[in-house]
């Protein structure tokens, strides 16, 4: 949508803007005036009105927070959404140390807009091992986590990543098919980060309306967050969590759904959601986990 507002009516509005503009009237009003809001803040307020304590979407491997947009139409207009952005979006090369710095990092962020608790934590992909241990520090910290929701992802060691040597192509490559991109193996060993960043701009609609030197940042992004799983190990979240996964693409060899067990001091209720791992916040999934967690908040008393 904002590619196609920018192309057609020459302006140069954000997926921000969007965001805090959502119906026609003011859309129309930036066309005028031009946009002004920063698409890459850590802090994203995908709906920032409502009473209820807000839900906090923590980014996935490549850093960006706007597809949980797919979210907003089934979780009560009540409840205000967060997404959570990497901060190296905003400023290309400042990269936290580990998953445990990013955490207490997002903490900040989050105090924000909600001083304290009880928080509610969701998180995709590797986002879901920055929420568990965003949970983890926010109770060391003596605050109540009321809600945690993990879509599709594994402890750091479950991950093939952390496990086998995977060269970079390789995983551009994977990366890429999630995104429904398929590299072909005569085109491997010519996929480095120029390259993906070319085929993700021309081909990703998400990622269409930024410049090509941002896709490469996100790239950049991902690399470094791939890193960090290779030294990350969780800690131990007191209280019951939400494990959303992909069922489509899963073999024997993929990572075990019961690998959180050992990680919650509580129960792990696990959903199975018929897409693939990149499909999560494609419309119909999204719409389904939504459902899910919008009926699991809901459940609880505010």
């Amino acid at each position: 949508l904002i590619t196609r507002i920018n192309t057609t009516l020459n302006t140069n509005l954000t997926i921000r803007d969007l965001f805090d503009n959502p119906t026609t009237t003011q859309l129309a009003h930036l066309t005028q005036s031009g946009g002004t809001k920063d698409p890459f803040d850590v802090l994203l307020p995908l709906r920032p009105t409502g009473d209820k304590s807000p839900l906090f979407c923590i980014h996935p491997g490549l850093g960006f927070g706007w597809p949980y947009s797919a979210l907003l139409s089934n979780i009560g207009k009540d409840r205000p959404l967060y997404a959570i952005q990497a901060r190296s979006l905003g400023t290309p090369g400042l990269r936290p140390a580990s998953v445990e710095d990013m955490a207490r990092d997002y903490i900040e962020q989050m105090r924000s807009v909600q001083p304290t608790g009880p928080y509610h934590v969701l998180g995709w992909s590797f986002g879901g091992l920055v929420t568990h241990t965003v949970a983890v520090e926010l109770q060391q910290q003596g605050e109540e986590v009321e809600f945690v929701a993990i879509l599709d992802t594994y402890p750091g060691e479950e991950y093939a990543f952390g496990t086998v040597e995977v060269t970079e192509n390789e995983a551009l490559a994977l990366l890429l098919d999630d995104f429904g991109l398929r590299v072909e193996e005569a085109d491997l060993p010519s996929l480095d980060r120029d390259r993906f960043a070319e085929i993700m701009h021309s081909q990703v609609e998400a990622v269409q309306f930024l410049r090509l030197d941002q896709v490469r940042n996100l790239v950049d992004t991902w690399v470094h967050n791939v890193d960090l799983l290779r030294q990350f190990r969780p800690g131990t979240f007191k209280g019951n969590a939400l494990l959303f996964t992909a069922t489509t693409g899963r073999t024997e060899a993929s990572p075990s759904r019961d690998s959180w067990d050992r990680y919650v001091d509580g129960v792990v209720y696990k959903v199975d959601v018929a897409c693939s791992h990149g499909e999560m916040m494609q419309p119909g999934p999204a719409a389904e986990i939504g459902r899910v967690i919008s009926a699991a908040l809901d459940s609880r008393s505010e």
